[in-house]
């Protein structure tokens, strides 16, 4: 059986079940620039009051490469889950 295609892409198969899922694929372009301004500011606050909170809600952490595990964190949400990072390069 052969595996998946090699590629770096989502097909309109893939697209549709996103869109249909509501799932949200968030950048900085996911809103006005002044919330991300404060969401920012907040953020870098819980570094120092309360330290490791933010590192403590990442659950998981998928290289992009991963298409199969990524694909399924997209169509189900994993037990326990708070936050998946899909990591796009380093």
């Amino acid at each position: 059986m052969p595996g998946p295609p090699e590629r770096d892409y989502l097909d309109s198969e893939e697209l549709t079940m996103i869109a249909a899922k509501n799932i949200a694929i968030i950048g900085v372009v996911n809103g006005q620039k002044r919330h991300f301004e404060m969401a920012l500011e907040h953020i870098a606050s819980w570094k120092s009051s309360i330290p490791g909170a933010l590192e403590s809600m990442i659950t998981a952490r998928i290289e992009i490469e991963d298409r199969d595990r990524v694909l399924k964190v997209l169509r189900e949400k994993p037990p326990n889950e708070i936050k998946t990072l899909i990591v796009f390069s380093k």
